[in-house]
């Protein structure tokens, strides 16, 4: 059994199937989770279920997932034996369906990511050396005034025991969607700062 948080953007998004683009998150009361049970067999038959506190789960959803486990673990995993299943929340983010009507009013996947990054030395050049979907990389959004359009996001990198000593900076990249649909891409680094 397994858990991972999925939580998200927690402000400025969409939320899941209210279909009202005025129906957007402004922080987070609980954060959202997937649990994973996997059942083996002494043979090696193996089943798969994924809990996801999402309103539901998605055909295009399992697809990347399982493509994403077939790289690493190969046949082992395949659409036979996962299941992913929703718990029909709406106080999630939305966009993450295939289907049109289930994203019109999210204005399609909502993508926000953050990046380590340390300078490599020899050739003065940046390289991501922890991702967003690691345990010391967290995210706190926050909207400064209620009525206002503007938000900030606060990434919080709690330095692992295993980071090399090094040069770092933290990078926030995404994109912010108008009412209209225009989509303005942003990216972001922290000052340099120094792992001893």
């Amino acid at each position: 059994m397994g858990s991972y948080d999925i939580t998200g953007p927690a402000a400025d998004v969409n939320m899941m199937g209210y279909a009202n683009m005025e129906q957007v998150a402004s922080g987070i009361h609980f954060r959202l989770r997937a649990r994973t049970f996997i059942v083996s067999e002494p043979e090696g038959k193996r089943v798969v279920f994924v809990n996801i506190d999402a309103c539901m789960a998605s055909q295009i959803v399992t697809l990347k997932v399982i493509e994403r486990l077939k790289a690493r673990y190969g046949d082992l995993y395949t659409e036979k034996n996962v299941g992913i299943s929703g718990i029909h929340t709406h106080a999630g983010p939305g966009g993450y369906l295939q289907y049109v009507v289930y994203i019109v009013t999210s204005l399609g996947f909502v993508c926000t990511f953050a990046l380590v990054e340390g300078l490599e030395r020899d050739d003065k050049t940046w390289t991501p050396v922890y991702e967003d979907d690691d345990l010391c990389l967290r995210f706190k959004w926050s909207r400064p005034k209620k009525l206002s359009s503007r938000s900030e996001a606060t990434v919080e990198w709690r330095v692992p025991e295993s980071a090399s000593r090094g040069v770092y900076r933290i990078t926030h990249f995404g994109a912010a969607k108008s009412l209209f649909g225009s989509v303005q891409h942003f990216t972001g680094s922290s000052s340099v700062f120094v792992v001893t």
